[in-house]
């Protein structure tokens, strides 16, 4: 959307996911899209389940019918761009950009039909320099790159082997690679139990504890299986053969390994604690002054917390914790920011929910206290995309009484 000629203005603001008010809203949204199409883009993050939802609720009132958005179509959408933007390049981002359909190989089928191969090298090359390697942000991106059909020789040249590629740590891009949820010729323990929250197969009923340690589950790396059509045997393969003379793949299986054995044992952990709720769960809350994650906003000391969500906040104080650990380059490479560039990289980092006026302030006026605002920064890093730790996250951040008692001193 960058290299859009035109000049753009966001409307609806604040996410409004949860609330009783969210499909009418969408509706709305909708609706100017159908009635003004050359001017207007619904946006955000949504799913298509969810607009179709709310085209419906809107052609039950109006006269003249509306249509679902032509993100949700992928050939209809590249159409569409094409006849605004006539540079490749800048076509294909946009439509990267855009699209509301999954990243799989159905949209690498549609890409790899209207787009030259130096094209789409070019932009994954942009891509995936935007992230440092071994972040979720570079796993993202490769994750993508892999589930469109695009195959992991040419990642592995474009990340490391070619000189004016990203010049990647070999080392580094395999482990990511193998760290990755790819399928295996018997059953992965990891899959016994799904991390997706509502899942449209599901018809079981979501506790607040389930859904919340299932969230935790995402936020500390578990992911879906991969799309792509490669095994975990064909991958090893590959990467011996395109990167063995460089790094040890064998070693860094073994590693791999050992790591999904720790997460499985984790993910047991979670099933335990969070999917099964106790028959004195309702009376166990009455003894506790805060009973939901919306309350987490009124704190204040002295109050109580209910285990389940005291745990939430634990988790999340933990994962900050790593985060801390693993990017220390990062960090610190912020804590030497000028305090204009530290406030401009919390506002880029803050993504996902709203944070007060009153709470920005506090912050700008302690941008240098360097294991604060790392700490704020690591829950802006965050993805917090489902409701649940969304919910979590912002009430913690905007609650800084309860943030300094939980990320700074041991509750008792």
């Amino acid at each position: 959307m960058e290299r859009l000629k035109v000049d753009k203005v966001s409307v609806f603001e604040a996410k409004t996911q949860g609330e009783p008010f969210h499909i009418p809203l969408l509706a709305i949204a909708c609706l100017i899209e159908s009635r003004f199409p050359q001017h207007a883009m619904v946006y955000g993050d949504l799913s298509i389940g969810q607009m179709e939802k709310a085209v419906k609720w809107a052609n039950s009132i109006l006269k003249k019918p509306i249509e679902l958005t032509e993100r949700a179509d992928n050939e209809k959408l590249l159409m569409r761009i094409k006849q605004v933007l006539k540079d490749e390049a800048a076509a294909l981002e946009a439509l990267m950009n855009l699209t509301m359909r999954e990243q799989d190989m159905e949209l690498g089928k549609l890409v790899r039909m209207h787009f030259s191969s130096e094209t789409i090298a070019a932009y994954y090359l942009s891509q995936f320099k935007k992230h440092k390697i071994v972040t979720y942000g570079f796993s993202t991106v490769l994750s993508n790159y892999l589930n469109k059909g695009f195959s992991l020789e040419g990642a592995c040249e474009l990340c490391v082997l070619d000189p004016d590629g990203c010049n990647f740590d070999a080392q580094k891009f395999a482990k990511s690679v193998l760290s990755m949820q790819w399928a295996i010729h018997e059953t992965n323990p990891v899959d016994l139990i799904s991390t997706k929250i509502n899942a449209s197969d599901s018809d079981k009923p979501k506790t607040v504890n389930s859904m919340l340690g299932k969230t935790l589950l995402q936020m500390a790396g578990f992911r879906e299986e991969m799309k792509s059509n490669l095994s975990f045997e064909e991958v090893v393969r590959i990467l011996c053969n395109q990167l063995g003379h460089l790094c040890n793949i064998d070693l860094l299986v073994d590693e791999v390994n050992e790591k999904d054995r720790n997460l499985t044992n984790l993910l047991e952990d979670f099933h335990t604690k969070f999917d099964n709720d106790s028959e004195g769960e309702v009376v166990n809350r009455i003894r506790y002054t805060i009973t939901a994650v919306e309350d987490l906003i009124l704190w204040k000391p002295g109050d109580t917390i209910h285990p389940s969500l005291e745990e939430g906040i634990t988790k999340v104080k933990e994962f900050v914790e790593k985060l801390l650990e693993r990017d220390k380059d990062f960090f610190e490479d912020f804590q030497n920011m000028t305090e204009n560039d530290k406030m401009r990289k919390l506002i880029q980092f803050n993504r996902f929910f709203y944070i007060h006026k009153r709470v920005w302030d506090e912050v700008a006026l302690n941008l240098n206290d360097s294991r604060r605002m790392h700490k704020i920064l690591g829950v802006l890093s965050i993805q917090a995309d489902e409701i649940n730790i969304n919910k979590l996250c912002k009430y913690l951040v905007n609650n800084q009484a309860l943030f300094q008692a939980y990320f700074f001193v041991t509750p008792v």
